[in-house]
């Protein structure tokens, strides 16, 4: 039987099914539940190829909108790379990244992607070469922090009282993502931004719900008062934010402080904040490498920066 590549796969159960069995064998990813809850949007193409209405290879497409330096950017995310390992060996997954990158190569301000240390001689071969992202962090001194989030907001009394008043993450409860009106908030408060990153995740919910509904769904938390929610988890001693969306009205510090717990000593954002001064920099360390095609834009190139955690494809 001949193999064909098709781009069809949300709207066709058969091959949608064995797109889901591949990637739950290949990278133990789970995709039903994000699909049943309506957050596959058209902004996340596979390219699969087929045998019959089997999928045994598969590449995808993840169009990525953001802001840098001022001007609006469409970039391409490659991921979901996988070959079935009873078909490896057969140069699929080649055929199937040349494909894309004729398609879009024109469509696009850059294409990147991340891989893992099994195959980072492959993508070089396409014209990827190696960038690094950078983390920013700071130590947490509670106090000073509380007291600077109570200035930033002008010292005055009803701000200390406000901040002296609030348990665990302040004024912040979590939201549950089994709840529609707690999903619409979220929804609701995304597509105002992050007024905080240089260069923000934008238009792309079914990302974000990917995450928010599946392994970070207990991380996800909203305040009224600062009509923002802040997505986050507490890693050791580690405050962890992936990101912050809506809190136009305040500064990055007032949020930050009302997040702070006891026993915290370190605050690590999931995106490039617009201020720096405040944070140590330094490169990414994981289990992960990002490539970046050459001939287009690449952004990492001149920069410290980090795309959001929470866009990682």
């Amino acid at each position: 039987m001949q193999t064909s590549i098709v781009t069809n796969l949300r709207e066709d159960k058969a091959k949608r099914n064995s797109f889901f069995q591949l990637a739950n064998k290949v990278f133990d990813l789970s995709l039903d539940a994000w699909y049943a809850g309506g957050f596959w949007t058209d902004r996340y193409l596979p390219y699969a190829l087929v045998l019959g209405d089997r999928v045994v290879a598969n590449v995808s497409v993840n169009r990525m909108e953001t802001n840098w330096k001022g001007m609006r950017k469409t970039y391409l995310q490659i991921g979901t790379v996988m070959t079935d390992p009873d078909f490896r060996g057969r140069g699929f997954a080649r055929s199937l990244i040349e494909k894309v990158l004729g398609d879009w190569n024109e469509k696009c301000d850059g294409i990147y992607l991340y891989a893992n240390d099994t195959v980072l001689d492959f993508y070089p071969k396409f014209g990827f070469e190696k960038e690094t992202e950078y983390s920013f962090s700071r130590p947490i001194d509670v106090a000073h922090d509380r007291m600077k989030g109570i200035a930033a907001l002008g010292g005055n009394e009803a701000c200390e009282a406000q901040s002296a008043k609030c348990p665990a993450f302040g004024p912040f409860r979590r939201l549950s993502m089994d709840a529609s009106a707690d999903r619409r908030i979220l929804a609701r408060c995304y597509r105002r931004g992050n007024p905080f990153s240089e260069l923000p995740m934008l238009h792309n919910e079914g990302l974000l719900f990917f995450y928010c509904t599946g392994f970070l769904k207990e991380h996800v938390y909203y305040s009224a008062e600062y009509d923002a929610v802040a997505v986050m988890e507490q890693q050791g001693r580690t405050l962890f934010v992936h990101d912050f969306f809506g809190g136009q009205d305040f500064p990055l510090e007032v949020l930050l402080h009302q997040l702070l717990m006891p026993g915290m000593n370190r605050i690590e954002l999931g995106f490039t904040p617009l201020h720096t001064s405040d944070f140590s920099c330094a490169p990414i360390e994981n289990d992960e490498t990002l490539f970046v095609l050459k001939g287009k834009e690449n952004p990492f190139h001149d920069a410290q920066v980090r795309m959001p955690s929470l866009s990682h494809a």
